[in-house]
């Protein structure tokens, strides 16, 4: 990302929000500046224990509370959002929060939060992935169907990540060709 210093005298992180502040302090840019989009990787992001992004942390909880910060804040750019992304941005954020404590073994928080996305997004891409996660939490499915479902989402980036995510963290183990993945819950 490349931008001229004058621009960031007037735009700001602002530092009540974390976890997400950078993207918040890029829409505000967006918001005045013309963005330009070039098909190259910038950037090399580094995972470790004590990431803001490590599930233990809850950043989808601090995202959630970034998100109502800003757009309290700055109702000139909440309007300009389109409200299918925003439902979009909510819903991911409120399926965060409940992985996070589905990984916490807080299972009536998780399960609020599942709920709680579907309504705010209800034919969401994941839906039925987040229908598959309360039948899991609840110990209605099997694991091997869950899995299953799970892997479903292998063909997109997000659903790639959170499954390398359990991998590394030993929660599954995956096996088979990129194609035709398996997985195997510890």
């Amino acid at each position: 990302m490349s931008l001229h210093s004058n621009i960031l005298e007037n735009e700001k992180f602002d530092e009540d929000i974390t976890v997400i502040e950078d993207k918040l302090l890029w829409t505000r840019i967006a918001n005045h500046f013309p963005i330009i989009q070039i098909n190259k990787e910038t950037v090399v992001y580094t995972l470790h224990e004590d990431n803001s992004i490590n599930l233990k942390n809850n950043p989808s909880l601090k995202c959630w509370d970034g998100l109502k910060i800003f757009f309290k804040r700055y109702p000139e750019i909440n309007i300009r959002i389109p409200k299918r992304i925003k439902r979009n941005i909510i819903s991911d954020t409120l399926f965060g929060i409940a992985k996070c404590y589905i990984y916490n073994n807080q299972k009536l928080k998780a399960i609020y939060f599942i709920l709680y996305s579907i309504i705010i997004k209800p034919f969401h891409f994941q839906t039925k992935h987040k229908i598959y996660q309360i039948g899991a939490v609840l110990g209605i499915l099997k694991q091997n169907q869950y899995i299953k479902e799970f892997l479903i989402y292998w063909k997109f980036p997000t659903g790639k990540y959170m499954i390398r995510r359990a991998e590394r963290a030993g929660k599954i183990t995956i096996s088979g060709s990129p194609n035709r993945p398996e997985a195997r819950i510890q």
